[in-house]
């Protein structure tokens, strides 16, 4: 996390933060894309964590993209990543990525599948994901999609049954937040401070 007047990224828990995480993708894909309002919110998002990417100005909350995850036994999925237009040639959705692999590997994940375009397999790939020869392909929203994969290392501080009780009743992902990082990945880093830049350059003219 960055500080209060930069992009922040974080589980969009207030109900302010998720219907600016929705808005997102209703600008998204059901204005700009076209697909049907009924199809794009299927009914899983009530039982879903979103993921938000926002820029504090003020009092007002920018939000500049989202992530949908969903949880089964086992594995987790990530889906429904959407990003304003003037934001798209940035690093942002793989920004929300790292932080994504980093929230489900603290809940004790090593398994992360997705869908994508077969025209966007390499940008996948540069967040870690292969494509996954043992699931179907499907047909979605008109679009023909692959499925994908990323196996997660073990996280130092994965949250277990055992885990500290204060702990598993904090925050939902903000459990570390008061303790020193064990490792902090250089690409996120390097990703978080593209986007300060862009958003100096954007809302401090």
């Amino acid at each position: 996390m960055i500080t209060d007047n930069d992009i922040k990224i974080e589980v969009a828990g207030p109900e302010n933060l998720r219907n600016a995480a929705l808005s997102v993708r209703e600008h998204v894909f059901v204005k700009e894309i076209g697909i049907p309002k009924d199809i794009e919110f299927d009914g899983n998002d009530g039982a879903a964590v979103h993921i938000i990417a926002y820029i504090q100005k003020q009092q007002n909350i920018i939000p500049v993209g989202t992530m949908r995850i969903r949880s089964f036994a086992g594995f987790v999925r990530f889906e429904r990543i959407a990003v304003i237009r003037d934001f798209r040639k940035t690093d942002v959705s793989e920004a929300i990525m790292q932080y994504g692999f980093n929230y489900v590997a603290q809940k004790g994940y090593r398994k992360v599948g997705a869908y994508c375009k077969k025209e966007l397999l390499p940008r996948w790939q540069s967040c870690g994901f292969y494509f996954d020869k043992t699931q179907k392909t499907i047909d979605h929203n008109g679009m023909k999609l692959i499925p994908i994969c990323r196996d997660l290392p073990p996280h130092p501080r994965a949250l277990t049954m055992n885990s500290d009780p204060y702990l598993l009743i904090a925050k939902e992902g903000h459990w570390f937040d008061d303790a020193p990082e064990i490792q902090q990945p250089s690409k996120s880093n390097n990703i978080l401070a593209q986007l300060k830049e862009l958003k100096n350059k954007c809302f401090n003219r």
